[in-house]
């Protein structure tokens, strides 16, 4: 007695029984209304945080990422400031300073960006004196 050959249909590949393979401008087309909210709400947000006006004396320095710690503090100190702390990612940090030029020095001394940081660092003041 001889067993028939069992065959598999292959479920796998596409094809008539599940219609033909669409191109990615198919597939994509019907979710760009959803990503361009999502962009568009990602930019209004990112220029709204970095567009308010900043709290005095505290300010984000961006440096290039493969400075070491112990450089963006040199770079801060020299400007005329002092770094209250990093951020998560490289070249971020965050500096106090009392002087008005101190985004214009720090620039020049290798920062990549200097803004008026967007909310109050807590309880730290950018004169020695305290807060008035």
């Amino acid at each position: 007695m001889t067993v028939p050959p069992v065959t598999i249909p292959n479920i796998a590949a596409p094809g008539p029984a599940h219609g033909p393979r669409r191109s990615l401008r198919h597939r994509l087309t019907p979710h760009l209304p959803a990503l361009a909210l999502a962009v568009a709400g990602l930019l209004a947000l990112s220029l709204l945080t970095l567009g308010r006006p900043g709290t005095t004396g505290q300010f984000l320095v961006v440096t290039p990422p493969r400075l070491a710690p112990a450089a963006v503090i040199d770079l801060v100190h020299r400007a005329g400031g002092g770094s209250l702390g990093f951020g998560r990612l490289p070249g971020i940090s965050l500096a106090l300073s009392d002087r008005p030029d101190f985004a214009e020095r720090a620039r020049a001394l290798g920062a990549w960006l200097v803004l008026p940081a967007s909310t109050d660092l807590g309880c730290v003041a950018a004169n020695p004196e305290g807060a008035r």
